[in-house]
């Protein structure tokens, strides 16, 4: 395929033309790694490389969907959170998603290497990840965490863990 038919947008070969200038620049800098679409509790993140700042990783949770996610993320997550209580089944769909990424891309599990991002329900999950993977005396793995219109996580109890890659032949099957 010549390289004038990828960029002529009446090209059949051209298949970004119709994408927005945000989208092109969203997917020409961030590389696609791993994605966890909705699992039976409604979770789903996607892990991804940032290629123009050395290679960063960045796990995405997605917060509530509206209108598929009612019953699994409004009836059981979003009530769980306003109650104070652990989304477990997301939670746990989550630790088994982490756990997939580090067996994929070991570097993950190293210092420093982490940010995590996550809208409204995704946010709360955020905040448990980084609860699970830090300790008191060290971040572990996490470089950054962003959350945006989400209940905060500070009265919940998630499980105590404090490696939750070596434990995931153990509490995650």
């Amino acid at each position: 395929m010549k390289e004038k038919d990828k960029q002529d947008k009446d090209s059949p070969n051209n298949l970004t033309h119709h994408l927005s200038p945000r989208t092109k620049f969203f997917t020409s800098r961030f590389k696609l790694l791993h994605h966890q679409p909705n699992t039976t509790s409604g979770f789903s993140a996607t892990l991804f490389e940032d290629t123009q700042d050395n290679n960063q990783k960045i796990l995405s949770i997605r917060g509530t969907e509206f209108p598929s996610g009612i019953f699994n993320d409004i009836a059981e997550a979003d009530v769980s959170l306003a109650l104070d209580s652990l989304p477990n089944h997301q939670y746990i769909d989550m630790l088994k998603f982490y756990c997939e990424c580090v067996d994929k891309y070991p570097s993950l599990h190293k210092d420093n290497n982490l940010i995590i991002v996550g809208h409204s329900l995704g946010g709360a999950l955020a905040q448990m990840l980084t609860l699970s993977l830090a300790t008191p005396n060290s971040k572990g793995n996490i470089k950054e965490v962003y959350t945006f219109n989400s209940p905060g996580a500070k009265n919940l109890k998630p499980l105590n863990l404090d490696n939750v890659y070596e434990i995931d032949s153990t509490i995650l099957s």
